[in-house]
């Protein structure tokens, strides 16, 4: 797996985070809470879309504008899990490789 999929799938993780908890939020608001560009979140919201791990529902707001809901799949919930596992798995990597790298700088200072 490449950068490019690693970034995109920790997007994924986090666009799928924001929309489990199961509030009305619009592409703007996903793409405030997980720091990203509005265009950014579309492009991934519409891999995910067509992957069939978000459903999108085509609503009018308050404010008389076209909206979307958006709504886990069952594959959306498997694939946010598998996601979650993933993301957790290297990270925990990540942790021992810098713990092990830690571990060579003190002893580099205790040589002096």
């Amino acid at each position: 797996m490449n950068h490019q999929d690693d970034v995109f799938r920790a997007r994924a993780l986090a666009i799928l985070r924001v929309i489990e908890h199961g509030e009305e939020v619009s592409q703007r608001e996903i793409a405030e809470k997980i720091d990203s560009s509005l265009g950014t979140t579309n492009q991934a919201l519409k891999v995910l879309i067509d992957d069939g791990v978000v459903h999108a529902e085509g609503v009018t707001t308050s404010k008389g504008k076209r909206g979307f809901l958006y709504y886990l799949t069952p594959r959306g919930i498997e694939e946010k899990l598998k996601l979650t596992r993933d993301y957790l798995m290297r990270r925990q990597r990540e942790a021992k490789e810098i713990a092990s790298e830690i571990e060579l700088l003190k002893a580099e200072l205790n040589e002096r």
